[in-house]
């Protein structure tokens, strides 16, 4: 299900495409200095420049900006940080649309930039239940992206966001990684979900606890401690469902104990929320709890029987 709401945000996308040289520069508003924008307030010309500016901003569309992937870094409002779930992200498409994660629910909106000044115009989002403290953050970051036109600054692959208020939102750039596909790659557990708050798997645990979704219908792997197999449905809504496991007996020392109970709350039928950004799967149980894998580097082929690697 999704939901469309005005957001007047910022449309990051064509923040970069538009501010050119000025992007390297911390933006102060109404300055007046035309080498640095154009847009302030200091007199006839510049005024008269800064609108006409601001009518070819609005069309330019991302630009450079697009195939880029902003990550949420830090969330500050009303003087307190926030540090963002796992996956908060920003990434731009074609000349006026964007799209994203809050850290749980997606979303995504037509963009406009005047000036140096970044606008979501319309956005639509996701409605799905997620853990308590995930949903604080989204909502916090979803007001500040309502808070009005925000100011943009950007220092080589670092962006900041920030409202007339002052609350700001910090993200970092890179490339848009190609998505590695779901079935037929061997997923390293390295991270617990809990709460909101991301754990590292702890240590003997992290290279044993891995999953392989396999084109047929099926899931296997370990947990942590012992191997297991599964079914797994996987739809077309962004969730699948992982049946009861079958698995081997073994008792492990209690860090591999405690990862593999952690994910054993993924099976048992109820639909999971799964995302894959570049070569990380993340996947969330329908009370907020989950996992954050990684995928293995592919093994190269060998050379049949002397065992060695294919070049």
């Amino acid at each position: 299900m999704r939901r469309r709401t005005p957001l007047t945000a910022t449309a990051l996308a064509c923040l970069l495409a538009v501010a050119g040289t000025a992007c390297g520069n911390q933006v102060n508003s109404g300055d007046g200095d035309g080498d640095r924008g154009g847009d302030g307030d200091g007199g006839a010309g510049s005024a008269g420049r800064a609108k006409g500016a601001d009518r070819a901003d609005a069309t330019h569309g991302t630009g450079p900006l697009s195939g880029t992937r902003w990550t949420v870094r830090s969330l500050t409002a009303g003087g307190r940080e926030y540090r963002p779930p796992t996956g908060a992200h920003l990434a731009f498409e074609g000349k006026s649309r964007a799209s994203g994660s809050y850290g749980c629910n997606t979303f995504d909106a037509d963009v406009t930039v005047t000036g140096r000044n970044v606008t979501f115009r319309e956005q639509e989002s996701t409605t799905r239940g997620c853990d308590p403290a995930v949903s604080d953050f989204e909502d916090r970051l979803a007001a500040t992206l309502r808070a009005g036109a925000l100011e943009f600054a950007r220092k080589g692959d670092a962006l900041t966001l920030t409202t007339a208020k002052g609350d700001h939102v910090d993200l970092a750039a890179g490339k848009t990684p190609r998505d590695v596909p779901l079935t037929g790659t061997k997923w390293v557990v390295n991270t617990l979900v809990e709460g909101g708050s991301s754990i590292s798997v702890p240590g003997g645990a992290a290279s044993a606890a891995h999953l392989t979704f396999g084109k047929g219908g099926e899931v296997s792997g370990t947990l942590g401690c012992n191997r297991f197999s599964a079914e797994a449905k996987i739809g077309d809504d962004g969730t699948l469902t992982l049946s009861d496991p079958a698995m081997t007996r073994m008792v492990c020392d209690d860090r591999a104990m405690r990862t593999e109970r952690a994910l054993s709350r993924l099976f048992g039928g109820a639909k999971v929320d799964y995302e894959v950004n570049g070569n990380s799967l993340r996947l969330i149980a329908p009370d907020g709890r989950g996992a954050v894998a990684t995928a293995a580097p592919a093994v190269p082929p060998t050379d049949g029987a002397t065992g060695r690697t294919g070049r």
